[in-house]
């Protein structure tokens, strides 16, 4: 009997397991983006600035949004202008207490904020939050 040999083919150089490693790299990194964010600075902003232009978009010309806050050992009422996060972890608030330019910066674990509304009590025309 004769040697049996298999036919001869050929097979493009191909590495599954590097395509299945970059997908699942880029799977990952994205999840972590998600999870970094979640726990950013920037994301507990976005949720506070929300929340302030839906409160501001119902006042009149009387009224301004204003944050309570109570961590100063008494409470402090702060007509605000403007929320910038800075990373890792703080927020930066800047407005008006007592018709006085004030910037507070707060670390996010240490947040605790009431937003409220506030009449205007001088003449001068209403401190609207944007940026």
């Amino acid at each position: 009997m004769g040697e049996f040999s298999l036919p001869k083919f050929s097979v493009p150089n191909y590495d599954f397991m590097a395509v299945h490693n970059a997908e699942l790299a880029t799977a990952l990194n994205k999840d972590m983006k998600e999870v970094a964010y979640d726990r950013s600075a920037e994301h507990i902003c976005d949720i506070i600035v929300k929340r302030i232009k839906d409160v501001q978009s119902s006042l009149d010309g009387e009224h301004e949004v204003a944050l309570l806050l109570a961590s100063f050992g008494k409470t402090v009422l702060l007509s605000i202008e403007s929320i910038e996060p800075v990373e890792p972890s703080c927020l930066v608030f800047t407005g008006y207490v007592d018709d006085q330019k004030s910037t507070l910066i707060q670390h996010v674990n240490q947040l605790s904020i009431l937003i409220s509304v506030a009449k205007i009590e001088t003449e001068r025309p209403a401190h609207r939050f944007g940026f």
